[in-house]
């Protein structure tokens, strides 16, 4: 009995002490402590929990397929957005190189129009100060030219149509005819506007301008008649309308598009380049067709041959002049001092005059009076019809300087004056 309760104390006390681990024990449910159950639960427990991680893992590897077709399609629309932004990147270089090249066409424009305007207002500015320049000169160097020479021969005189070539002519010529009389005024304009109309002041006319244009002369005239096909070939060289330029001979008429070109220069400059053109061309188209109009448009265009808006006295004057001289490209001429005409018995003497600056001016003061000089030839010529010969004298006026002067020469069939004052 003693030794009993030794052991029991013993044991007691060992427990206490932790000698004996109770994790070592294992204690069952008491449902599983039968001796028919055994450890059968507990494999349906692991079993269960081996379909749940079983299930897990399908559920976590579909999860991560799923991950991966998203990340798939991601990078798929990465690229198609990488591949959209470089194609945008690439179509915004190039609206934006041809918006710089546009751009860049445009200032090219600007800036050539904006120079030939500069260089047109340049020139005006030159022409305006060099006219400025000629009026003072004109101013200091008239009552000169008229103590010596007169004050008839001083006066200055602008033709700026047949009529003007006529009025001249008779306010100059010696001795004096009665030009108010308007039987003699309609007998000269109708005598000037006959000479316009013939072939050969039309063909000197028609040549002068073709090689100006840039053409072959030699193809202008066929028979003696104008080549129309030729004429409108040299106009679609010229600025102007596709449907003016395609235009047809028969089309030349008072309602054709041609004449609303030149209305059109004729309202904005007529002073251009292209409004002379237009009246040049003009002429000569209806020229051509003269034998196919009406009695009335004959008279009409008669009539605005002889008037300032026509081509009338640019035709006189390119006719007159040698064939060598340049082409007139004027639809007026100023003459300095307007000079005088003896006539007695079919002998002429006509003198004209100019005015300059200083003698770097008398080249281009010779070439101005052979002009006006061969105008007033041709204008005797036609109205009279009486010339045998015919004596042209040009007096160059120009302002004293110093010690310098000019000898008097014989150029070209006319004898050139240098007077200083």
């Amino acid at each position: 009995a003693e030794q009993e309760e030794r052991r029991k104390k013993s044991k007691r006390k060992r427990e206490e002490e932790g000698q004996e681990s109770p994790a070592k024990r294992i204690s069952l449910p008491a449902s599983l402590r039968g001796p028919r159950t055994g450890l059968q639960p507990l494999r349906q427990i692991l079993q269960r929990q081996r379909r749940d991680r079983q299930l897990l893992k399908r559920g976590l590897d579909a999860v991560a397929k799923a991950l991966n077709t998203q990340k798939a399609l991601f990078a798929s629309n990465v690229q198609d957005l990488h591949s959209r932004i470089k194609s945008l990147d690439e179509n915004l270089n190039k609206r934006m190189d041809r918006l710089d090249a546009d751009m860049n066409g445009r200032m090219d424009r600007s800036e050539a129009a904006l120079n030939e305007r500069m260089d047109r207002l340049d020139a005006d500015m030159n022409d305006r100060v060099d006219k400025l320049r000629g009026d003072l000169s004109e101013a200091r160097l008239r009552p000169g030219v008229a103590k010596q020479m007169g004050e008839s021969f001083s006066k200055p005189f602008v033709a700026q149509s047949l009529v003007d070539i006529g009025h001249w002519t008779l306010s100059i010529l010696r001795p004096k005819v009665d030009k108010k009389n308007p039987q003699l005024l309609m007998d000269v304009q109708s005598k000037l506007i006959q000479f316009v109309l013939s072939e050969e002041a039309v063909k000197k006319f028609a040549v002068k301008l073709a090689v100006t244009v840039g053409f072959d002369a030699a193809q202008l005239f066929t028979a003696g008649k104008v080549n129309t096909d030729f004429l409108e070939i040299m106009l679609r060289k010229l600025p102007m309308p596709k449907a003016v330029a395609e235009a047809t001979k028969s089309t030349w008429r008072s309602s054709d598009p041609f004449r609303s070109w030149m209305a059109k220069f004729a309202k904005s400059a007529k002073s251009s380049r292209n409004y002379r053109y237009a009246v040049y061309f003009e002429f000569l188209l209806t020229w051509a067709a003269l034998s196919e109009l009406s009695e009335e448009e004959k008279v009409e265009f008669n009539s605005r041959l002889a008037k300032c808006d026509g081509a009338g006295l640019a035709v006189f004057v390119n006719a007159s002049m040698q064939e060598e001289d340049s082409f007139y490209d004027a639809l007026e001429l100023e003459i300095d001092c307007r000079g005088s005409i003896n006539h007695v018995s079919g002998h002429y003497t006509i003198s004209v005059g100019e005015m300059k600056s200083s003698l770097a001016g008398v080249p281009k003061a010779e070439a101005q009076l052979s002009i006006r000089c061969y105008v007033a030839k041709q204008a005797c010529q036609v109205i009279w019809n009486d010339l045998e010969d015919c004596i042209l004298l040009g007096y160059i006026f120009y302002i004293k300087s110093g010690s310098s002067q000019q000898s008097d020469v014989s150029a070209r069939g006319i004898s050139f004056y240098y007077i200083p004052i």
